[in-house]
């Protein structure tokens, strides 16, 4: 079920990967050796989709499951669906590669600022994931490309290096800029022929523009290349060209353990590894 059916959910809460399971889950895993915060895998069986995710509470009704509606969309869940979910142990991230869908993202004051922000609020990351980072009253995605040293991390407690790939749609904004700057070049040829002017003197001109920057970044300023960059300006340490570092979340303990009992549900079905 979405978070949106839970009686006690907060609407901030699709802004992170925490879900809500039962007490017969926190039971079936307290009895096994599991690392803290709590994580788990959550698989659709029927496409044999994936991701994980932490925990907020373990409060729903047995055999419930609520989640972030991002999630269940990527993993193509309806109401109702049928979802394994077993818990995991997952290794901290080191290195993780994003892409925005849009290239407005790079335009925003403060990127960084709100891409850590919003992963302040996650567990885990899972190579193929598709993230919604929030600025304001608008929404910008971003797929999880690749994440180190496993396709699935946990970003608690670590410092995690991000990279980022081009916007998805940063091709048809490069063209567009291209037949901008091919136009002003006609149109200067053109002036230049009517006022009897030699060709030798180029007049055409126009800035670079590389995703949403105004001006060249560092390695177009070298090669002369446009649109030649890995990275973000934006999202850059000053004089470097390999991300940032981005400092994990905090472990605090997402539940009280004295609230559970100690009477084991053998039939639950809920599965570790």
């Amino acid at each position: 079920y979405p978070l949106s059916y839970f009686m006690n959910s907060n609407p901030s809460m699709e802004e992170g990967d925490k879900i809500y399971l039962p007490q017969s889950a926190f039971e079936e895993v307290s009895l096994r050796h599991v690392n803290l915060p709590m994580t788990f895998e959550i698989r659709n069986p029927v496409n044999d989709q994936k991701t994980h995710s932490g925990v907020i509470e373990f409060t729903a009704e047995e055999y419930k499951a609520y989640l972030p509606k991002w999630m269940m969309d990527n993993l193509g869940f309806d109401i109702e669906s049928i979802a394994d979910i077993k818990s995991v142990n997952l290794r901290k991230g080191k290195f993780v590669v994003l892409q925005a869908h849009k290239t407005a993202f790079t335009t925003l004051p403060d990127p960084k600022g709100a891409l850590t922000n919003t992963l302040q609020r996650f567990t885990c990351l899972t190579e193929g994931d598709t993230i919604t980072v929030r600025y304001g009253s608008s929404c910008y995605k971003l797929d999880v490309h690749e994440t180190r040293p496993d396709a699935k991390i946990t970003v608690v407690d670590t410092d995690i290096k991000v990279d980022f790939l081009p916007p998805k749609d940063y091709k048809e904004k490069e063209e567009e800029e291209n037949r901008r700057k091919q136009a002003l070049s006609e149109a200067a040829a053109i002036k230049n022929n009517a006022e009897g002017e030699g060709g030798d003197e180029e007049t055409h001109g126009g800035s670079q523009q590389v995703w949403g920057s105004k001006k060249p970044n560092k390695v177009e300023r070298a090669t002369g290349a446009s649109g030649s960059s890995k990275y973000f300006e934006k999202l850059t340490e000053q004089g470097k060209s390999s991300g940032y570092s981005l400092g994990g979340g905090s472990s605090k303990r997402p539940l009280d353990v004295t609230r559970s009992s100690k009477k084991r549900r053998r039939n639950a079905g809920w599965g570790d590894s």
